[in-house]
């Protein structure tokens, strides 16, 4: 089934039973100085958006559009909008705007932009969130994407974003911990069981896709219009054909492919995997390593050396953790089939 954490979409007026109130409006007219016709354009004030809602605004006579995410279901949050929580989502603008859902859903109203989620249950796949977070980070093949790592006491994930003008990006990350952030502050008090909530989302890996082009979208879920039935409906395991696009169908660690995809100079290369074997003799413990980096270059310089440059020590530390359990090209292709199988099957 697919779900979406945020989405933006057109509603019709025809589908507006009312406004609330006129006063939690912001209106400015726009003069066309073409013509001299005076557009009046309404925005909700944010401070009286309801939790879950990030947009709400009306151009005179014609759609609203309305931005909101999967927080507005509350404690149903984790199970995103879907074909049978739509409606709840949309119910969660109430208090401002009271919007007849099913005639919403006949008049199939169009999706401007949207974000696909899947959550992967770690249990199913046998591994800490970090090791299948390296695994992917270290498969990653299509040259057209940028990894990202990550990882400290309050986030763990990775993103692989596109180069391509059109934002082109999947990201992976520890639910619980992002739940935990102090943005998130206002949502959990509106929980009525909060820590259910957070104890589902210790268990979960979250996959997310941005779509944020027509084109795109249409292409991704398969579908001839991007509008709310026609998405909603879809059975394209849209997560799971993206990050197939950018890792590829060849999990191992491969040295080849790294000195393919080197691009510096070679003696540089082999300079650097003397890194290797400072890492190694520190157990390839992150805290240590970084704690050496500091001693030698200072606090002023330490950072650049450790996450910075075109090969971060950093980085280096992460694949070799990756690299020191048993049979590490084996381990990391068998948590990428077995994480492409659960979003193949999420939907």
């Amino acid at each position: 089934m697919i779900r979406l954490d945020t989405f933006s979409l057109l509603v019709p007026e025809e589908a507006v039973r009312r406004e609330v109130s006129k006063v939690w409006y912001v209106e400015n007219q726009q003069t066309d100085s073409e013509t001299g016709d005076v557009n009046v354009v309404r925005q909700a004030k944010s401070s009286h958006l309801p939790i879950g809602v990030s947009q709400l605004k009306h151009k005179e006579g014609g759609d609203y559009i309305l931005t909101l995410s999967a927080k507005t279901l509350r404690d149903n949050y984790l199970d995103g909008i879907n074909l049978n929580t739509w409606d709840k989502a949309i119910q969660g603008v109430d208090e401002i705007l009271d919007i007849d859902t099913q005639r919403l859903w006949d008049l199939n109203p169009k999706i401007l932009r949207l974000d696909t989620t899947d959550n992967i249950n770690i249990e199913q796949i046998g591994y800490s969130k970090a090791d299948i977070c390296r695994s992917l980070y270290a498969s990653k093949m299509n040259g057209r994407f940028v990894s990202k790592w990550y990882e400290s006491s309050k986030k763990l994930g990775i993103e692989f974003a596109g180069t391509q003008q059109e934002k082109n990006r999947i990201i992976c990350y520890d639910k619980k911990l992002d739940l935990l952030k102090s943005t998130n502050k206002d949502f959990l008090k509106s929980l009525s069981n909060p820590i259910k909530v957070l104890n589902e989302a210790e268990k979960t890996l979250r996959f997310e896709t941005n779509h944020t082009a027509f084109r795109s979208i249409k292409e991704r879920f398969r579908i001839s219009q991007n509008n709310l039935q026609e998405v909603l409906q879809s059975t394209t395991p849209v997560n799971h054909n993206f990050l197939k696009k950018v890792i590829g169908s060849d999990y191992q660690i491969s040295l080849f492919e790294e000195i393919k995809n080197y691009k510096g100079d070679p003696t540089a290369y082999r300079l650097r995997k003397g890194d290797i074997t400072i890492i190694r003799e520190l157990n390839n413990d992150a805290g240590q390593v970084k704690k050496l980096i500091k001693e030698l270059y200072g606090d002023n310089n330490w950072k650049y050396h450790y996450y910075g440059g075109k090969q971060p020590i950093k980085k280096l530390v992460m694949e070799m953790q990756m690299e020191s359990t048993e049979k590490p090209g084996q381990v990391t292709e068998s948590i990428c089939r077995d994480i492409m199988e659960a979003l193949r099957l999420a939907v």
